[in-house]
C-alpha cells in the first residue's frame, strides 16, 4: 500500500504496525497535508465474517465516542480492491506497557493521573452503553501535549460490545473474548459483562503498575484464568514495591472482586473513590 492513495484522499506513507488482521500505516490526507493513521484488513482474513463484522463494529463505536482520552476515528470505507480502513488519528509517545516494562514499579501519583484519564473515556463509552471488553497497557496509548505528560488515549474498541439491547452481539453465546491477563472472572466463564467488566481490567493494570507483576501468574493463559475465576484477588498491600496510599490499595482490591456487584458500580465511582484515595496515609512495601 505504501504509497498509493486510500478512499481517493488519504496517501500511504509507511507501516507503523502489524496485528494478526491487520496493519496500521501512517498517511497524508492529499488536501490539508495533516497525519493520520490507516488501519487496514488484511484480505486474507477478508472473508471471515466475524472478522469484518468485528471491524466494522469498531468504526461505529469509536465514531460514537469524542472524549479527548479517546482515539477518535473519523472516516471507515472500502478500498479499490474491497478491502476495508479506518483512519484515525495518528498518535505519537508510547503504550503504557512500554512505560511499565522501561520504569514500573510506577510511582502511585503517576499512575493514578493515569488511570484517572482511563476512566473518564470509559464513563462516557459505559453512559453510551459500550463495554471495551479489551482494555490492557496496550490500548492505553500515553503522549505529551503542549507540555502535559502521559495524556491518555484509550484505543481499539474493536472487540467493543454493546449492551443496550437493542444492538446484535458479534460473537456467539458463551464465547471467550478479550486477552487472558486481564480478562475478568465473567469474561473467562463467557458469562453477559457490563461497565463492572472494564473496572476489573483496569483494576488488574493498576495492580501490575503498582507491584510489577500481575495479580495472578501462571505458566499458561488457560491457568490464570482459572486462578482469577476460582480464588479470591491477592491484596497488592503485600506486593508493593513502593510507597502507596492504603485507601489505593482498598480501591484495586475492590476492583478485582470476583463478583461485578462488589466492584464500583460505574466507572464514575471508581474515579471519585480514586481521588479521594490519595488522601490516606501512606502504606510502605512489606519487603522493605
Amino acid at each position: 500500500l505504501i504509497g498509493k492513495v486510500i478512499g481517493g484522499r488519504y496517501r500511504v506513507e509507511k507501516m507503523v504496525g502489524k496485528g494478526g488482521f491487520g496493519a496500521v500505516y501512517s498517511a497524508k490526507h492529499t488536501a490539508t497535508g495533516d497525519t493520520l493513521a490507516i488501519k487496514t484488513l488484511r484480505a486474507d482474513v477478508e472473508g471471515a465474517e466475524d472478522v469484518v463484522m468485528r471491524f466494522r463494529q469498531e468504526a461505529k463505536a469509536t465514531s460514537m465516542l469524542k472524549h479527548p482520552n479517546t482515539v477518535r476515528v473519523f472516516d471507515f470505507g472500502q478500498m479499490d480492491d474491497g478491502n476495508l480502513f479506518l483512519a484515525m488519528e495518528f498518535l505519537d509517545g508510547r503504550t503504557l506497557t512500554d512505560l511499565m516494562r522501561k520504569e514500573g514499579p510506577l510511582d502511585f501519583r503517576r499512575l493514578v493521573h493515569i488511570a484517572t484519564q482511563v476512566l473518564k473515556s470509559l464513563s462516557e463509552a459505559h453512559s453510551k452503553h459500550l463495554v471495551h471488553r479489551d482494555l490492557k497497557p496496550d490500548n492505553i496509548y500515553l503522549q505529551e501535549i503542549h507540555g502535559e505528560p502521559d495524556f491518555v488515549r484509550v484505543l481499539d474498541f474493536g472487540i467493543a460490545k454493546s449492551v443496550s439491547g437493542d444492538n446484535q452481539d458479534i460473537t456467539s453465546t458463551g464465547a471467550v473474548i478479550g486477552t487472558p491477563k486481564y480478562m475478568s472472572p465473567e469474561q473467562a466463564r463467557g458469562e453477559p459483562v457490563d461497565p463492572r467488566t472494564d473496572l476489573y481490567s483496569l483494576g488488574v493494570i493498576l495492580y501490575e503498575g503498582l507491584s510489577g507483576t500481575p495479580p495472578f501468574m501462571a505458566e499458561t493463559p488457560l491457568a490464570m484464568i482459572l486462578r482469577r475465576v476460582t480464588e479470591e484477588p491477592p491484596r497488592i498491600h503485600d506486593s508493593l514495591v513502593l510507597s502507596t496510599p492504603v485507601g489505593l490499595c482498598d480501591v484495586v482490591l475492590r476492583s478485582l472482586s470476583r463478583r461485578p456487584e462488589d466492584r464500583f458500580e460505574s466507572a464514575d465511582a471508581m474515579l471519585a473513590a480514586l481521588a479521594q484515595s490519595l488522601d490516606t496515609q501512606l502504606h510502605g512495601p512489606q519487603n522493605l
